[in-house]
C-alpha cells in the first residue's frame, strides 16, 4: 500500500509540475527565439513566448527551460561533475527534482504539504543529494529517487548541507513549540550525532564552506540575532557577529573570506586570522546611495578573489536593484550594475570569479530583465533572461561552463502561483592569451594594463614578474595593447586568438620615458594633511602628476589624482581621511604631455588623535540654554570632534572639524548639558536635530521589549518649536512609544552662520531619564541631522566614525559621567629619522588619552636651553632647520583640552656633521657616535663623506654575518651625510645587545666596514 502511494505521488507530481515525461518534439518560438516542449501546459507556452533574453556575445544561451503550474521554485543547485540540477519546488505540489541535460527530469520526489520551502542540498560532484521533507532528512544518489538513508529529527529541518564528498549533513532543526532550534551534525547512515549546539529562537541560514571546514550559522530576530561561524568538526564557536539580515552569508572554499550584509546597506567582509584564529573585519561597504537600501544576494568566489552583493533600493513609490562586484582587496567597487528594477536576491560565481550570475525580482512592469551574466571586467551584461515573473535563486557549477536559475511565474510581489527553471549556457569558450612584459630600468613589472583591442573589457595587469593572462577571447585576428604610465606604448597585431587555444606573444619591452621623480617621501601622522616631497627632476619637466590609492595590490587609477606644476616638489593631500593609508607615487610630465615612469611608491596618512572612542564628561559652569556658544561658556567641557568625514550613513564626506560637541554636567549629576556646532549648516529647517542612542548601564545591549529605561533622544529644530524626544529600543530593533519631554530645555539657532544646539537631558529614575551604569558610564551613539539637503536623511556628524548600526550598542562609544581632569601623559618612544633631502623626522606613539589639543616640541641647539620650536596635532614632524656641525636635542610633550601640559618625553640627540664651504670633500666613513650607544635613549649616528657621485649603501650586520638592516641604497651627490640607527631590525623589531658591523659599499663594491657595541 504505501509502495503504490509512492508511486502515485511521484504521477501527481511529474503531471502537475513538470509535464514533461511525454515530451516527444520540441518547438521555437519565432520572435524569442526560445524553446519549449510540444506537449507543455499552456501556463508554459504564455511563459515561453513572454519570455526574452539576448547575449551579447552570442556564445550563450539557454539549455533547457521548464515550468510548474502551480508551484514555486525556490532553490536550485548545480554539479559540473555530472551536468545535474537540483530543484526545489513549494507552495502547490511540494517536490523536488533532478534534471541531467533536459527539461525531462531524471527523477522527482514529493514532499510533505509544507507552508513554505523546504532545504534541499547537493553535493559539487553531484553523488549525494539531500532533502528535508519537514522533520524527515531523506539521502539520495543521483540514480534513483529511492532515498539511501532517512532520519527522523526532532522538529522541523529548515536549514541543511551537505560536506565536500557527502558524508555529513548540517541540519538547523526548529521546535517550534518550544521557539528553540539544534544544529545538529551526522555521519550519513548513522543516527547518532557527532555533535548538536542548541540555541533560542528559530534558524535563519546555515551555510558551509566548500572544503566542509566551517559552518557560518544565522539567526534574524527574536532576541536571538547573530551570525556564528562555527567549527563543522564538534560546532565549537570560532567567531560571532551582530546579525540583520535574512539572506544567506557567503564564504570561500577555505573559509578564509565571508561576506555578510544588512538591512542598513551594509555589507562586512571578514577575513580569518591565523595569529589570532578567529575572523576580523576586513572592510565594510556602505550601498546606500540616497536612499534606504538593504543587502540581498551575496557571493564570494571559491578562490576568495572576488565579491559580489545585491541590493534593494527604496525608492518614493517604488523599488530598485543594484550589482556591487569587487576584488577581495579593496571596498571600492570594480563596477556597479544599476538598474535592475528590484531586489537581486541571489548570486554565484565560477570558482574563479570570472564569469558572475545575478537573479532578482526584477521591475514590476517587466520592463527589464530578472537574470543576468556578467565577466567580472565588465558591467555589460554578457546574457540576460526577463521573464514575466521573478528569480529566486541561481546556481553556478564550479568551471562557470553553465548555471540554473529559477523562481515563480509572477511578479514576486504580485499574488500568484507557477514557477520557472532555466538551464543556462555559461561557458565562454574562445581562447587564451598570455605572456610576459619586461620594462626598462626597473625590476618591478607590475601593473602594465594588457588590452584586447575592439573588444571591449578585455583586459589584464601584469603582476611584478610581467606576467598576464586573458581568458575567454573570442577567436579571431587582434590587436594587443600594452600601457603603462611613464612607457611607451606596445601595439601589437596581428595576434592570433584559436578557439580553445593558448596564445603566448613571449616577453614584450617597453621602453621608459624621461626620468621619474627620486626620493619620494610621504608624512605619516604628521598632521590633517599627507604632504608629499621629492627630489627636483633634471630634464626641464613641465608639471608633476599625483597619483593615490588605498589598496596596495591594485593597480594606480589611469587619472592623475592631482597635477602641479613644475616649480614645486612637494604636495599637500588635504582630502586624505583618518584612519586610512594611502598609497602614492608621483610622476614627471614633460613636452606633448609625456610623463616619466613612478616615482618610488610611499604609504602616508594623517594624525588620528582626535578620533576617540569616549567621551569624558567634565563638571562644569551652568550654561545659558539659549542657542548661542558665548565666551567661555563651553570652556570647562569635554569637546569632540563628531564630522561624518567617512560618510558613513550618507556615503557624502564631511570635512574633519565641521560638527564638534561638547558636554558637562552639574555637580549634583542631575543635568547633561550638550551644545553641537554644525558648521556645515546654515540654514534652520524643520528636523533639524542632534540625536543620542544610549545604552544607559552599558551593558551593550537594550532591553527586551515592553522594558522603557533605554532609547535614544532627539533634540529637534522645529519653528513651531523646538523639542527633545525620548523613544524606547528594544533588544530586537522594536522600538515604543515616543515620549516629549515636558518644558524640554533646547535652543536652535543659525545667528553665527551656522547651527548651534543646546540642550538638557535629565539625570534621574523615570523610563524618559539618563541612569547610568554603577561605574557611572552609557554607551553612546550620536548623529547630527541636516534637513537642508538633497537627501532627507543627510548626516553631517556620525560618531563613533565607523558605527555602522543605531541598533547594536556593541558598536557605540562610551561616555562617562563626573570625570576629573587628569594631566596627560607624556608622549613615549620618541625617534629621529634623517631622510634623504636632509631633514628629520621625529616620531612618537600616540599616549592613552581622549582629549588630546596638541603637542608642544621643544628643541635645544648645542646643548644650549630648550625652547618651545613647534605644536603639532600629529604624532610626527618634519624638521628642516639643520645647520652642519651642529648638535640638536628634541623632547614633545602633551598639552589637553583643559590647556594642563604632561611632563617632558625622553629627549633624543641628532649631530648634524658638515665640512666648510672651502674644504674639499674626502670619500670616507666615519666612526659611528656614540659608541657604544643605547637606542632607548640615544640613537647611533653613522656618518659618511662622498668626494664624487656614487651610489651608497650601507647595511647592519649582526656578529654571524647576517644582515640585520639596510640603512641606504640609493644614489648619492658629493658631499657629507649622516644616518640613524637605533636598534630596529628591518620587521620593525628590537635586537638584542651585542657587537654589530655597519659596512658601506660604493657603486656595488665594498668600501669600508665599522663596529658598534649596543647595550640597554
Amino acid at each position: 500500500m504505501k509502495k503504490t502511494t509512492f508511486v502515485l505521488l511521484i504521477l501527481v507530481c511529474l503531471s502537475q509540475v513538470l509535464s514533461a515525461a511525454a515530451v516527444q518534439k520540441t518547438i521555437t518560438d519565432s520572435e524569442s527565439g526560445l524553446q519549449f516542449n510540444e506537449n507543455a501546459t499552456a501556463d508554459f507556452s504564455v511563459k515561453s513566448i513572454n519570455t526574452g533574453f539576448k547575449s551579447r556575445d552570442n556564445r550563450m544561451g539557454i539549455l533547457w527551460q521548464t515550468s510548474a503550474p502551480a508551484a514555486i521554485m525556490g532553490q536550485v543547485c548545480v554539479s559540473d561533475v555530472t551536468g545535474n540540477s537540483f530543484a526545489e519546488w513549494h507552495l502547490n505540489d511540494e517536490c523536488a527534482s533532478l534534471y541531467h541535460d533536459t527539461a525531462n527530469p531524471l527523477w522527482v520526489y514529493p514532499v510533505g504539504n509544507l507552508d513554505f520551502g523546504f532545504p534541499v542540498d547537493m553535493t559539487e560532484d553531484g553523488s549525494v543529494l539531500a532533502i528535508g521533507n519537514g522533520s524527515i532528512l531523506s539521502v539520495f544518489d543521483p540514480s534513483s529517487a529511492v532515498p539511501t538513508w532517512e532520519l527522523t529529527a526532532n522538529g522541523m529541518i529548515t536549514k541543511m548541507v551537505l560536506n565536500q564528498d557527502g558524508s555529513i549533513v548540517f541540519m538547523g532543526i526548529y521546535d517550534q513549540p518550544h521557539a528553540s532550534s539544534e544544529i545538529k551534525a551526522y555521519n550519513i547512515n548513522n543516527s547518532t550525532p557527532i555533535w548538536s549546539n542548541s540555541y533560542g529562537g528559530s534558524v535563519g541560514n546555515l551555510v558551509i564552506s566548500g572544503d566542509g571546514s566551517t559552518l557560518v550559522f544565522t539567526q534574524y530576530g527574536g532576541g536571538n540575532s547573530a551570525m556564528r561561524v562555527l567549527d563543522s568538526a564538534d560546532g565549537s564557536l570560532i567567531f560571532e557577529a551582530p546579525e540583520y539580515n535574512q539572506n544567506p552569508p557567503a564564504i570561500s572554499y577555505d573559509a578564509s573570506i565571508i561576506v555578510n550584509g544588512d538591512y542598513s546597506g551594509y555589507a562586512q567582509v571578514y577575513e580569518f586570522d591565523e595569529d589570532t584564529g578567529t575572523y576580523e573585519e576586513k572592510w565594510n561597504f556602505n550601498a546606500n546611495a540616497g536612499t534606504s537600501t538593504w543587502i540581498g544576494g551575496m557571493s564570494v568566489s571559491a578562490d576568495g578573489s572576488t565579491i559580489a552583493i545585491g541590493t534593494l533600493v527604496f525608492l518614493g513609490g517604488g523599488y530598485d536593484g543594484e550589482l556591487f562586484v569587487f576584488d577581495t582587496s579593496s571596498p571600492i567597487p570594480l563596477w556597479t550594475y544599476g538598474n535592475a528594477g528590484d531586489y537581486i536576491i541571489s548570486i554565484d560565481m565560477s570558482t574563479d570569479g570570472s564569469v558572475i550570475a545575478a537573479a532578482g525580482y526584477g521591475p514590476m512592469d517587466h520592463s527589464t530583465p530578472d537574470f543576468f551574466l556578467f565577466r567580472k571586467q565588465s558591467n555589460i551584461p554578457l546574457f540576460e533572461i526577463n521573464t514575466p515573473g521573478s528569480m529566486n535563486s541561481v546556481d553556478m557549477a564550479a568551471d562557470g561552463s553553465f548555471c540554473s536559475v529559477g523562481g515563480k511565474a509572477v511578479h514576486a510581489r504580485v499574488m500568484g502561483s507557477g514557477g520557472l527553471l532555466y538551464s543556462v549556457d555559461c561557458n565562454l569558450g574562445g581562447g587564451t592569451l598570455t605572456g610576459t612584459v619586461n620594462l626598462e630600468n626597473t625590476d618591478d613589472n607590475s601593473d602594465v594594463k594588457v588590452e584586447v583591442a575592439g573588444i571591449e573589457d578585455y583586459f589584464d595587469y601584469t603582476d611584478s614578474t610581467g606576467y598576464f593572462i586573458i581568458n575567454n577571447i573570442p577567436e579571431n585576428l587582434y590587436t594587443i595593447e600594452f600601457r603603462k604610465v611613464g612607457y611607451e606604448d606596445v601595439d601589437m597585431f596581428p595576434v592570433v586568438i584559436n578557439e580553445g587555444g593558448i596564445t603566448d606573444v613571449g616577453e614584450v619591452e617597453m621602453t621608459s620615458l624621461g626620468a621619474g621623480p627620486t626620493n619620494l617621501i610621504a608624512t605619516q601622522a604628521a598632521g590633517l594633511t599627507v604632504d608629499l616631497f621629492w627630489d627636483e627632476v633634471q630634464g626641464n619637466p613641465t608639471g608633476y602628476n599625483i597619483y593615490r590609492k588605498i589598496t596596495e595590490s591594485a593597480p594606480f587609477p589611469e587619472e592623475p589624482y592631482a597635477t602641479i606644476s613644475a616649480t614645486q616638489t612637494n604636495f599637500e593631500d588635504t582630502d586624505a581621511l583618518p584612519m586610512i593609508d594611502y598609497y602614492y607615487v608621483v610622476t614627471a610630465i614633460y613636452d606633448g604631455g609625456v610623463q616619466s615612469p613612478y616615482s618610488n611608491l610611499v604609504i602616508g596618512w594623517i594624525s588620528t588623535g582626535f578620533v576617540v572612542d569616549e567621551i569624558s564628561v567634565y563638571e562644569g559652569i551652568t550654561p545659558v540654554i539659549d542657542g548661542v556658544i558665548s565666551p567661555q561658556e563651553w570652556d570647562d567641557a569635554y569637546r569632540i570632534d563628531c564630522s561624518d568625514f567617512w560618510g558613513t550613513h550618507d556615503n557624502t564626506i564631511n570635512p574633519i572639524g565641521s560638527v564638534i560637541g561638547y558636554f558637562k554636567m552639574n555637580a549634583d549629576e542631575t543635568e547633561l548639558y550638550v551644545a553641537y556646532i554644525n558648521y556645515n549648516d546654515s540654514l534652520l529647517e524643520d528636523h533639524d536635530e542632534v540625536a543620542l542612542y544610549i545604552d544607559d548601564n552599558d551593558d551593550g545591549v537594550y532591553p527586551p521589549a515592553g522594558d522603557d529605561s533605554e532609547g535614544n533622544y532627539w533634540a529637534a529644530y522645529y519653528s513651531s518649536g523646538s523639542v527633545i524626544k525620548y523613544r524606547p529600543i528594544y533588544e530586537t530593533g522594536g522600538v515604543g512609544t515616543v515620549i516629549y519631554l515636558d518644558n524640554p530645555q533646547i535652543a536652535v539657532s543659525a545667528d553665527e552662520g551656522y547651527l548651534v544646539y543646546e540642550f538638557v537631558i535629565p539625570f534621574g529614575d523615570e523610563t524618559w531619564e539618563l541612569t547610568p551604569s554603577a561605574e557611572n558610564k552609557s554607551s553612546l551613539a550620536i548623529f547630527v541631522l541636516d534637513d537642508n539637503t538633497p537627501d532627507p536623511n543627510g548626516f553631517d556628524g556620525w560618531w563613533p566614525f565607523d558605527n555602522i548600526n543605531l541598533f547594536n550598542p556593541a558598536d557605540y562609544g562610551t561616555i562617562s559621567y563626573g570625570v576629573e581632569v587628569q594631566t596627560p601623559p607624556a608622549p613615549e618612544n620618541v625617534n629621529l629619522v634623517e631622510n634623504v633631502d636632509e631633514t628629520l623626522t621625529i616620531s612618537w606613539d600616540m599616549p592613552n588619552i581622549n582629549d588630546l589639543d596638541f603637542f608642544n616640541i621643544y628643541r635645544s641647539i648645542d646643548q644650549g636651553n630648550f625652547e618651545l620650536y613647534d605644536i603639532t596635532v600629529g604624532i610626527s614632524f618634519i624638521y628642516s632647520d639643520l645647520v652642519p656641525n651642529t648638535e640638536y636635542q628634541f623632547y614633545i610633550t602633551t598639552v589637553n583640552q583643559s590647556g594642563l601640559e604632561s611632563d617632558p618625553s625622553e629627549i633624543v640627540e641628532y649631530v648634524m656633521i658638515g665640512i666648510e664651504n672651502n674644504e674639499q670633500y674626502v670619500t670616507e666613513l666615519f666612526s659611528n657616535f656614540p659608541n657604544p650607544f643605547n637606542p632607548d635613549q640615544n640613537a647611533t649616528n653613522i656618518s659618511f663623506s662622498l668626494k664624487y657621485n656614487s651610489k651608497v649603501d650601507i647595511s647592519i650586520y649582526n656578529i654571524k654575518g647576517q644582515m640585520v638592516r639596510s640603512l641606504t641604497a640609493r644614489e648619492y651627490t658629493s658631499g657629507v651625510y649622516n644616518l640613524i640607527w637605533n636598534g630596529i631590525n628591518e620587521s620593525g623589531q628590537t635586537v638584542k645587545n651585542g657587537i654589530y658591523f655597519y659596512k658601506m659599499k660604493l657603486d656595488e663594491k665594498n668600501f669600508d666596514f665599522g663596529k658598534m657595541l649596543l647595550l640597554r
